[in-house]
């Protein structure tokens, strides 16, 4: 019985993992187009808030971006997953591109000097 349980949750994952290489591909050429040919914002990082789960010992974050388009303040959402030494602090400066789509790519401005939690336990990955 719980070998049969086993076979399920594989075949389902199986089935289920075309899905998802090939939804990794498009963002990963939509994330290449945009940096070819996107708009580009300067941002800040309004918002982190920890999620309380790891992906491969990689915690992941719900964060806001704001930034302005023609004087207009815009408020973003994004997933960020990260290493527990990388997490950027509140204030940090973000490159925000999109395109007419309204695909939207946000990453961290490093040439203009991100801060990081200072404190890498906080969001190390529980040892079970």
């Amino acid at each position: 019985m719980v070998g049969a349980g086993f076979a399920l949750i594989a075949a389902i994952v199986l089935l289920q993992l075309p899905g998802s290489i090939a939804h990794a591909a498009r963002r990963q050429a939509d994330i290449q187009l945009l940096r070819l040919q996107g708009s580009s914002f300067a941002g800040t990082l309004t918002a982190v808030n920890f999620t309380n789960r790891w992906i491969f010992n990689f915690p992941m974050f719900t964060v806001e971006v704001s930034y302005i388009v023609n004087d207009a303040p815009i408020i973003i959402s994004a997933h960020m997953r990260t290493s527990a030494d990388r997490v950027p602090v509140v204030g940090s400066r973000i490159l925000v591109l999109t395109d007419v789509r309204g695909t939207t790519h946000v990453e961290l401005d490093l040439s203009n000097g991100v801060v990081f939690e200072p404190d890498v336990t906080k969001y190390a990955a529980p040892d079970y």
